[in-house]
């Protein structure tokens, strides 16, 4: 059958890569700085507490909320509309982050300003992480789609690379403690310049050629893809946050050369999107998925063991190995979530199971992983975690062939 639907010209993706790659400039600062500022806003002389507190889920909550409520307006008015919309509360709420007052100034307010703005971030984050690539993946050709998912993930990464750089300069010339907030002022208003930028994209009615949908349940996506994305967050904040702090406190490293080995994986993240959307037009995006989530299960362990007899090489190359099975796992994620999902409830069950991932399964990652390690004093403790979510996510991918035969050519674009 012939169907209307909102797309987006392929002209306009540029700004819409361009924006994610300034939203993910934002995301990366915090917890970047979080080992810098922890104990500015929590009142504890212990490291390894104030990272628990200032890493703990607080989106649990208002993540799941803000993607039920953008979802809702994405789906039955405009996706572009919802992305405008969570860009400015994300804007607002990360310059309000570098502005909160520290413990010395307000007492208790001040950590509990610092949960709600990271509840209010979490809010409005929710919204735009759906809806930028629902715009840039519903109006591609369905075999420039594996593609299109590495170059929206890489996107995401160069930012992340721009945060790190950022970071590592303040601490390398020792100025992080004066220019903290700074950082997150700037972040603010990137992100509205990533909101000018997006103005430019135009959704447009086009027809294109659909199989008719049949009624299906809508749970069995929403918890496929909530396990998968908890695996994927938990990876990142594992590598790309928790040890940034942890290895400086377990293996005396320092946390200039970290940041640096930091910055180093991030850059070279960016040449491993294209790699891998390559071989999932080989082998199948699943199975790539699968194979690297089977190394997670296999090597975590002994890789986080080898922190006990640490060398500067050793740290360098377990960083490597996560980051590499992570980029494998989510440089066609986007493609992959999006196909088992209807159009017309797409943002929200998305967005909803994103959310739930991310903050019920990904979000308590560090904060967990960090007192596991506390109360054993086991240096590889932090590979349960990780192990148990990846067992999950492959779970959800072999289910999601099932989901996919079953459906067969049922989900629209």
């Amino acid at each position: 059958m012939i169907k209307r639907l909102l797309a987006v010209r392929q002209s306009h993706t540029l700004p819409l890569l361009l924006g994610n790659t300034l939203e993910h400039f934002d995301k990366s600062l915090y917890g970047l700085l979080a080992p810098f500022i922890a104990m500015r806003f929590f009142r504890t002389d212990n490291i390894l507490h104030a990272l628990c507190l200032i890493y703990l889920p607080f989106g649990i909550i208002y993540r799941p909320l803000g993607a039920w409520f953008f979802g809702r307006i994405g789906d039955r008015l405009s996706r572009k509309k919802a992305l405008s919309c969570a860009l400015l509360g994300m804007s607002f709420m990360t310059m309000l982050i570098g502005l909160l007052p520290t413990y010395e100034q307000a007492g208790i307010w001040s950590p509990i300003l610092l949960s709600f703005s990271r509840g209010m971030l979490s809010f409005f984050a929710a919204g735009e992480a759906t809806g930028a690539s629902l715009l840039l993946l519903e109006g591609a050709e369905n075999a420039k789609r594996n593609w299109m998912s590495s170059f929206y993930e890489m996107s995401g990464m160069w930012g992340v690379l721009l945060g790190s750089l950022s970071v590592f300069l303040l601490v390398y010339f020792g100025k992080v403690n004066v220019f903290w907030r700074g950082l997150f002022i700037i972040g603010g208003v990137a992100g509205y310049i990533n909101r000018w930028i997006r103005q430019s994209v135009i959704e447009e009615c086009v027809e294109k050629k659909v199989s008719i949908e049949k009624k299906r349940t809508l749970l069995a996506p929403f918890i496929t893809i909530a396990l998968v994305t908890g695996f994927a967050y938990a990876n990142y904040r594992i590598v790309m946050t928790m040890l940034n702090g942890y290895l400086p406190a377990v293996c005396k490293v320092s946390s200039t050369w970290m940041l640096m080995v930091h910055v180093i994986l991030v850059g070279f993240d960016l040449l491993l999107f294209p790699l891998f959307a390559w071989l999932a037009d080989r082998i199948s995006k699943e199975r790539v998925m699968i194979i690297a989530l089977a190394l997670v299960v296999i090597l975590a362990f002994p890789l986080f063991q080898s922190f006990s007899r640490p060398t500067l090489w050793g740290l360098f190359v377990v960083r490597f190995i996560l980051v590499v099975l992570g980029v494998a796992v989510g440089a066609t994620y986007q493609n992959w979530a999006q196909q088992l999902v209807p159009y017309k409830y797409r943002y929200r069950v998305i967005g909803m199971s994103k959310a739930f991932g991310a903050e019920c399964i990904g979000g308590p990652t560090v904060s967990f992983s960090l007192w596991l390690y506390g109360k054993t004093g086991w240096v590889a403790s932090p590979a349960f975690y990780l192990t148990f979510t990846a067992i999950l996510a492959i779970s959800a991918v072999f289910y999601s062939l099932r989901l996919t035969r079953k459906a067969a050519l049922s989900i629209d674009v």
